[in-house]
């Protein structure tokens, strides 16, 4: 691999015009790769990308204030959010927007169904996925994609509305770390220590947008929520698509949802980001199931929480809303104490990260090593930085994973919208050190002047990467989350009281960034993009539609297997296939279903590489209509055109 120096400017945006009223716009813009992607989140057991199941997407929202620049929420379709995109999309929104870039939140769902390789440690980037090193022509294509989709939304603001709710979820989530859970002082002065699908923060919170449609008529523009949430299916089980995981299928039924009861002119977007998610799991029916109709039922249970709490929201909409953010970068390593708090001076990997996380019903092959199982802390010598931690390979690690290597800058950035404090961080936040982290925040910046603050909100993995955080009792058992909390036991106190300092900060100051003039990162950079070749052939049918049955636990569906141009000479992130109707078999029409077209833009159309070109190289895909129409009537594939292809169609069926 060769290493590359990204250089990236701070960039001062445009001058903020004063309005005369609180302006929202959004946009959802595609950031689906093309196959053969290393896949993040499962490390040496992920597999590499085969098609798409559920594209990929950016949902953001800005909000601007009457006075003062924007804001932006952009939630994204990834393991995390990069300090790499972060930086390099609002290098380029400056030049046409007011987006400062403390203002920009980037905030991953945590999918482990997406692209890997886009981070800003080596780390991560060698080890989040099956493959190493940072693919350049991903985090440009991404951070381009993002960038065009804020400027879009600010330059379609409209006068808005606000309001903020929050509703409980019960049964999507489970806690998989209870027994560092129960070690917490403030689980263990309760009399009734609580199962594991109690202990999980059920908490999903709300901040609605709606804009001028006409006439004084305001109308849904969408949302941002923020829901604990770990969507962790191995890709190997789900075929190797790309997918959004349990929240792919939330945000296309609650945006379904919201555009069949208000009737919008424009598609609702709901910006679905997680939050402490570092010790749950989503809540399969069984051990082995999970695959997408598992994801859909857990789906369909948040996606109607959410629409109740939207609806219940109807009557309470306000223009005179504060919106404003804070934000500047701490680098660990050079400033590692603060208000007496001191972390680790490097980080280390814990002995129980190679085994992975529990409460999945299954263990990886580390885990069956005696010396690699979670839960066998120090017993002696705990005074040090890095606590009850038995490090990982022992010295052996500082010579194998230099400092830097491993993420240590933090985007310390706060966001209030309303009553609201939104608190991003780039760690697996369990539950109760979220829940001390929002405490602090929200104590120190009231006790500086910030006023009217309901809730302070942690919304994980974003902004970048770093690990998980635990609380300090959590730490002592050395679970997964434990040994992946890599500056020591004290991480969590440090991150609660810096962030503390960041409100304090937006009390007395008010918005405004604190930034290097320039940023630049040196990492190994290799691409996984497919290379592009000759073809001489046109698009041909291998297999004409045929019905796949499955039973109880999958979904059923029909699938097209067809051969065209390679994965190079196709835009993934563009429409690709569509399902069409015909009553007699002669006449044809797009599908749609309650208003909602049939296509790979939904969540029941699947595309899948299956990396076998002819000898004319022509690449063999397939396409499947999952939980397909039974009414009698006739239907096709439309493969649509790109290129100088034109549309192919398979045959009818019924």
């Amino acid at each position: 691999m060769k290493k590359s120096k990204i250089k990236i400017r701070h960039t001062p945006p445009l001058e903020p015009r004063r309005n005369q009223t609180l302006l929202a716009g959004a946009a959802s813009v595609d950031i689906t790769p093309p196959p053969g992607m290393p896949m993040a989140g499962f490390g040496m057991f992920s597999v590499s990308g085969r098609g798409v199941r559920t594209k990929l997407k950016a949902r953001i929202l800005v909000i601007k204030p009457k006075q003062g620049g924007s804001v932006a929420l952009v939630q994204c379709d990834l393991l995390s959010g990069s300090l790499v995109i972060h930086h390099r999309v609002a290098e380029l929104v400056a030049q046409k927007t007011d987006v400062e870039a403390g203002a920009i939140a980037v905030l991953g769902t945590h999918t482990h169904s997406g692209p890997g390789n886009f981070f800003e440690s080596k780390m991560y980037n060698d080890n989040a996925s099956n493959k190493p090193g940072l693919d350049e022509k991903y985090v440009a294509f991404c951070s381009q994609q993002i960038a065009e989709g804020i400027i879009k939304a600010c330059n379609e603001q409209k006068p808005a509305r606000i309001a903020t709710g929050v509703t409980e979820v019960y049964g999507a989530t489970i806690n998989r770390a209870l027994p560092p859970y129960l070690k917490n002082s403030q689980i263990k002065k309760l009399k009734e220590k609580p199962a594991a699908l109690k202990a999980i923060n059920s908490q999903l919170y709300m901040i609605r947008v709606d804009v001028l449609e006409k006439d004084d008529i305001f109308k849904p523009l969408g949302a941002f929520t923020s829901f604990s949430i770990h969507p962790n299916t191995n890709p190997a089980e789900l075929e190797g698509l790309y997918s959004g995981d349990v929240t792919g299928f939330v945000t296309r039924e609650v945006e379904a949802g919201l555009k069949k009861r208000y009737k919008t002119l424009w598609n609702p977007v709901l910006a679905a980001a997680n939050g402490t998610h570092g010790d749950c799991n989503a809540n399969h029916a069984q051990d082995r199931v999970e695959n997408f109709k598992d994801h859909k039922r857990l789906a369909h249970l948040i996606g109607e929480k959410t629409l109740a709490l939207f609806y219940s929201l109807d009557h309470q909409l306000q223009a005179d809303v504060d919106v404003r953010f804070r934000a500047r970068e701490i680098n660990m390593l050079e400033t590692p104490e603060v208000e007496g708090i001191r972390i680790s001076n490097r980080g280390y990997a814990g002995m129980s990260v190679p085994a992975g996380a529990l409460g999945r019903g299954r263990i990886t092959s580390f885990y069956k090593v005696w010396l690699f199982r979670p839960g066998r802390p120090r017993r002696f010598l705990t005074h040090g930085s890095q606590g009850h931690k038995r490090i990982l390979l022992g010295p052996l690690q500082r010579l194998l994973l230099p400092k830097t290597d491993m993420g240590h800058i933090l985007l310390a950035q706060i966001i209030q919208i309303a009553d609201i404090l939104l608190i991003p961080l780039p760690w697996e936040v369990t539950q109760e050190m979220g829940r001390r982290i929002g405490d602090t925040v929200k104590t120190m910046g009231e006790a500086a002047g910030l006023k009217g603050i309901n809730k302070a909100v942690v919304s994980d993995t974003s902004n970048g990467y770093i690990g998980y955080l635990t609380t300090p009792e959590e730490y002592t058992l050395q679970f997964y989350e434990g040994g992946s909390n890599f500056y020591g036991p004290n991480t969590g106190p440090y991150v609660a009281s810096q962030m503390g300092h960041v409100a304090k900060d937006l009390a007395s100051k008010g918005s405004g960034s604190e930034f290097a003039k320039n940023w630049e990162f040196s990492l190994p950079t290799k691409s996984y993009y497919p290379e592009d070749c000759m073809v001489t052939g046109n698009r041909t049918t291998k297999k004409d539609p045929e019905f796949i049955k499955k039973g109880d636990l999958e979904e059923s569906f029909w699938r097209f297997q067809w051969y065209d141009v390679p994965p190079a000479q196709i835009d993934f992130n563009k429409p690709l296939i569509r399902i069409e109707v015909s009553q007699d078999s002669e006449n044809w029409q797009p599908l749609d279903i309650e208003e909602t077209p049939v296509d790979d833009e939904g969540p029941d159309i699947a595309v899948i590489c299956h990396n076998k070109p002819s000898d004319e190289q022509m690449e063999l895909y397939e396409a499947r209509w999952n939980n397909p129409l039974q009414n009698g009537h006739y239907y096709r594939f439309a493969v649509l055109q790109r290129g100088n292809q034109d549309v192919y169609y398979s045959v009818g069926f019924k």
